[in-house]
């Protein structure tokens, strides 16, 4: 995979390790598949690092504009009662302007990218049914789509039956992270834990799991893929004599127990650590 700094120079230190052989094998402990690993980086190095889209050759897509704009549908349909998702969504993309629909489709498939419990049959169907609402439509690219039948890992049910406040936080965050100054956003790249502190400023509204997926997605080799925070608490509660008195943040005592515990195993989950019920 070639990464490509932006024109700013933004993330260019993290981007670094979206690279094939770049990455630290003794750190990097998830997401070792190469297809889930590679979408994360082209979302991470096209869509944050840059304003391009994900899916085509566009270089203009995912800018704090459109990201705002698109928040605004997302925030008005989550409002509404009584309607199943499809339906919802069909709002969200109601006289949308081919532009719109295109990044609507793109963000369906970076909140998509992560669950394994979830068909890659409806993944598919979800993207392409939005791509085909374009005037000129989008042919979903089979890389994309190969990424998304792997996922990174289970999700919960809140994230699919939620789904559309999953969305919602997705686009506030990364219209949160647009809006930033050059080195704000240079930092939430290259820096774990400024990356942290700009989503837990984004309000949740029902969309937690995805912020959590988040972290992942763009640091890896940092934040584990686990989407719910009790999970999270639980794995510290079980293994907190690992865990050093200064360490407050959930995310840095996992790793904390991570580096205790499983040493020299990168790739296995660490939920495999939960006590058994």
């Amino acid at each position: 995979m070639v990464i490509h700094s932006s024109s700013d120079g933004i993330g260019a230190g993290r981007l670094r390790a979206w690279d094939g052989g770049g990455m630290d094998t003794a750190t990097a402990h998830t997401m070792t598949s190469s297809r889930p690993r590679w979408l994360a980086g082209r979302f991470v190095d096209r869509a944050l690092a840059r304003n391009g889209s994900l899916l085509t050759g566009r270089r203009t897509l995912w800018t704090a504009a459109a990201t705002t704009g698109l928040t605004t549908r997302l925030d008005r349909a989550a409002r509404s009662a009584g309607e199943t998702f499809v339906d919802r969504w069909r709002g969200v993309l109601r006289d949308a302007d081919d532009a719109t629909v295109l990044l609507a489709a793109e963000l369906l498939t970076v909140h998509l990218w992560f669950p394994t419990d979830l068909r890659h049959r409806t993944k598919r169907d979800l993207v392409t049914a939005t791509l085909d609402r374009m005037r000129q439509p989008v042919r979903l690219p089979s890389d994309v789509e190969a990424a998304l039948a792997e996922g990174v890992a289970g999700s919960g049910i809140a994230y699919t039956r939620r789904r559309l406040s999953q969305l919602a936080f997705l686009a506030r965050a990364v219209a949160a992270f647009k809006a930033g100054r050059p080195a704000e956003r240079h930092a939430a790249l290259d820096d774990p834990w400024a990356w942290k502190a700009l989503l837990a400023g984004v309000p949740a509204d029902g969309g937690q799991a995805q912020r959590e997926v988040l972290l992942h997605l763009v640091h890896p080799d940092t934040f584990e893929p686990i989407v719910s925070t009790a999970v999270k608490q639980r794995i510290v509660d079980a293994h907190g004599d690992t865990v050093p008195t200064d360490l407050s943040d959930v995310d840095a005592q996992l790793a904390a127990i991570r580096a205790a515990r499983l040493p020299g195993d990168p790739a296995r989950p660490l939920r495999d650590l939960l006590p058994i019920a």
